[in-house]
């Protein structure tokens, strides 16, 4: 992220936050130095998202999920779908697809947020 788009970005609402997961590795822009604050998160970003946050790896004897639409995941976005839904945080939909590039909606959200929580692995104690 450049400085003048981290400037930006942290005199907007929730900035700061969005700064520091971006220095933590954990957002990213896009390719153009951009950061889309106002864009939707789509499932595989979403993905990514998760998988850098928690440095998940891929889980051995984890459920294998070859998606239907497999070929449309985008390059930088294969590894993390994989290592997400090897963990059971993604697991598609009743057709066998995953669909990348939708937008995840707020029942996603929550569904996928329940799994990570409801996952003894990662919890601390």
């Amino acid at each position: 992220m450049s400085p003048a788009m981290s400037s930006s970005l942290i005199r907007r609402p929730g900035g700061t936050i969005i700064a520091a997961a971006h220095r933590h590795g954990i957002m990213q822009g896009y390719d153009d130095d951009s950061f889309g604050a106002d864009d939707p998160v789509t499932r595989e970003q979403m993905a990514a998202i998760i998988v850098r946050a928690f440095g998940l790896l891929p889980k051995q004897g984890g459920p294998e999920r070859p998606f239907s639409d497999q070929g449309q995941i985008a390059a930088w976005a294969k590894a993390s779908v994989e290592i997400a839904a090897s963990h059971g945080i993604f697991a598609g939909y009743a057709d066998g697809a995953f669909r990348p590039k939708n937008p995840a909606t707020r029942a996603e959200a929550v569904t996928i947020i329940a799994r990570i929580l409801e996952n003894k692995e990662w919890r601390a104690g």
